[in-house]
């Protein structure tokens, strides 16, 4: 199906999925498999060696082993009956309905406690004998989670051993090609540095710590040091590649040559050299000369860090030097992701007029709900993608924190009840993303204590003034404070990074009980509590902010998304005075950046929308509260 630019994608598994053997018969071969490459287990992670959040089709093993279609997980297989399946509270309803539990046990990838054992590691030693040998695709394992698993089965006499050919691979037919799509120059204009700036920025940090080159393994990091764009994996426009980056500011760039069109060429020419994958290691070999070569080893396959060493290079450990240049966004970058979501806010508001006067009809489907996002966004001329697929989740689903709705399954709204919509867009200068929680319906007493306390929890970290070296785990107790009162509390991150026209779920400094990272001025995060009623329904207010500095040198935020928030879903004698006023103020400003652009009747319809509540209680100036 077709709307406008966008070509709605299969989100029903893959292309190949109604070709592909029964799980009984997948298992056995797997098995079978194991036997012949002289493992008693194998391992098969979501992802490829780039550390994709969104794989190419060709990489989604985990999906052709199990069915999950989630972008977080990680299957176990041992001796026959051993098998699990591992994923975050994202997806744990998702995958309890997903994958057949008659062949995997779903188990939590989370330790529930930093004192308890790694789950994966944990689930190998209770049910492999001593002496047993786990195989693993060194392309698809980073060197840091590659060494925490070696060390905890080593503990009990059980290694983890590299199997070069994926195990995978053979059993699967018909599994798609790679992706080999033409890159594209990013404007130098919205991005506020030419590549060669931003080169000889991120060629200093590798300088100042003290190595000759830096491997950058993270697409993402490479489109954004090279201003460059691509289309190789849904949701993030990236093309797969690797880059070499040395001190003097030039970047040996592993891409095949045919991808890289001649205004490309041009615009890098001088400082990047462009290689074939295929000749990498060869020319690794060709420039070591014991020379030390940092690699993130979070995020570095081990299979790049074996090539390195190989090669004759030393290898050092530290962040990639991307990372803070990146998170922090250039003033051009940050206008740019605000022009996105005067855009998005535009077609924000045609949807919520739209769902408020077509939900109640008892026709309108979860998989409705994302096609008109779609069409709606569609509308403007610089939209190129979805940042991730629409999580619409009507009553119980909502509940579900990573749901999806597909063709196959979902559900009619049929009201009275709540619908929780998660999406987002890329448009050519900036990327979006934004969850508003509706009703259809009258709502209970209940639904608006809980929606209140979460908006409580969303304004909490808004308003938030704090000083230079605050951590995200800081930030985040706020968001938090209104349902912990009650004994409640939700089991995601309050916010994340976010790239611009990159990445929705940017490596940068997030905001979590677990995020010790700085938060630092440009920085572009997400903030997003929720709260979850298994079987009945799900809350969460998002909004994305810009981290600025003050006069006074401390930090606060700017709230860039622009859309309303559902009154009728609040329950104002919760509210102290200074929660309403910036509600109201928050409105206000909606209103007034997106009446311009709508006509008539959705400017009567925002006006109604944004119109001041009243009610709410005395002030409770907290700690680290505007005044």
């Amino acid at each position: 199906m077709v709307i406008g630019n966008y070509k709605f994608r299969d989100k029903n598994m893959t292309k190949t999925a109604s070709q592909k053997p029964t799980i009984d018969v997948r298992m056995v071969r797997l098995r079978d498999a194991m036997k012949a490459a002289g493992v008693n287990g194998y391992i098969v992670p979501n992802t490829d060696m780039y550390n994709n959040e969104y794989v190419p089709e060709s990489d989604q093993r985990l999906t052709w082993l199990t069915d999950f279609t989630g972008s977080a997980g990680t299957a176990v297989v041992l001796e026959k009956p051993h098998a699990a399946f591992f994923t975050d509270s994202r997806y744990t309803i998702q995958a309890q309905n997903q994958v057949h539990k008659v062949f995997f046990k779903v188990l939590n990838s989370v330790k529930a406690k930093d004192e308890d054992p790694a789950p994966i590691p944990h689930f190998i030693t209770d049910n492999a004998a001593a002496g047993s040998v786990i195989g693993y695709d060194p392309r698809l394992m980073s060197v840091d989670q590659t060494k925490s698993i070696s060390d905890d089965l080593a503990a009990h006499g059980i290694t983890l051993k590299a199997v070069e050919q994926n195990l995978i691979d053979p059993l699967w037919t018909n599994k798609p090609a790679a992706p080999q799509s033409k890159v594209t120059l990013f404007d130098d204009k919205i991005a506020g540095r030419s590549a060669a700036e931003k080169c000889k920025i991120v060629a200093d940090i590798v300088n100042k710590d003290g190595c000759d080159a830096a491997l950058i393994t993270m697409t993402d990091s490479v489109a954004w040091l090279l201003n460059v764009r691509g289309n190789d994996v849904a949701h993030v426009p990236v093309a797969m590649s690797t880059a070499l980056i040395h001190t003097d500011g030039k970047v040996d760039w592993f891409i095949a040559p045919s991808r890289v069109p001649q205004d490309v060429c041009t615009a890098l020419q001088g400082h990047v050299n462009i290689i074939a994958p295929d000749d990498m290691e060869a020319h690794l070999k060709s420039i070591a000369n014991g020379q030390t070569v940092s690699i993130d080893d979070k995020v570095c396959a081990k299979y790049f860090e074996n090539m390195l060493k190989d090669s004759g290079f030393k290898v050092a450990y530290s962040k990639e030097p991307v990372y803070l240049p990146r998170a922090c966004k250039t003033a051009e970058e940050q206008q740019a992701m605000r022009d996105a979501h005067i855009r998005d806010g535009v077609a924000m508001v045609k949807f919520l007029k739209w769902i408020e006067e077509n939900g109640p009809s008892g026709k309108v489907t979860e998989t409705d709900v994302d096609k008109k996002l779609i069409e709606l966004r569609s509308l403007s001329q610089t939209f190129r993608d979805t940042s991730f697929d629409t999580i619409a989740g009507w009553a119980d689903n909502g509940a579900i924190v990573h749901y999806r709705a597909t063709d196959a399954q979902h559900k009619t709204i049929t009201p009275p009840g709540i619908l929780l919509v998660d999406s987002g867009a890329q448009y050519t200068d900036g990327t979006t993303d934004i969850t508003r929680t509706v009703a259809i319906g009258t709502p209970t007493a209940t639904q608006k204590e809980m929606f209140t306390r979460v908006l409580k929890g969303h304004i909490g970290v808004a308003k938030m003034v704090f000083p230079q070296g605050t951590t995200g785990k800081e930030v985040d107790v706020p968001a938090r404070k209104a349902l912990i009162e009650i004994g409640k509390n939700f089991g995601h991150g309050t916010g994340h990074g976010v790239g611009c026209y990159l990445s929705v779920h940017e490596d940068s400094a997030g905001i979590s009980p677990r995020s010790g990272l700085p938060l630092h001025a440009g920085m572009i995060l997400s903030n997003e509590p929720g709260y979850y009623e298994e079987g009945e329904y799900g809350i969460r207010i998002e909004s994305l902010v810009i981290t600025h500095e003050r006069e006074d040198g401390e930090l606060e935020f700017e709230t860039i998304t622009l859309a309303p928030i559902d009154k009728n879903l609040i329950d104002p004698s919760l509210l102290d005075a200074d929660e309403l006023d910036w509600l109201n103020k928050y409105h206000q400003k909606v209103f007034a950046t997106l009446s311009p652009q709508l006509d008539a009747d959705h400017q009567s319809w925002l006006m109604q929308a944004c119109s001041p509540l009243q009610g709410g209680q005395a002030p409770k100036q907290a700690a680290g509260m505007k005044p």
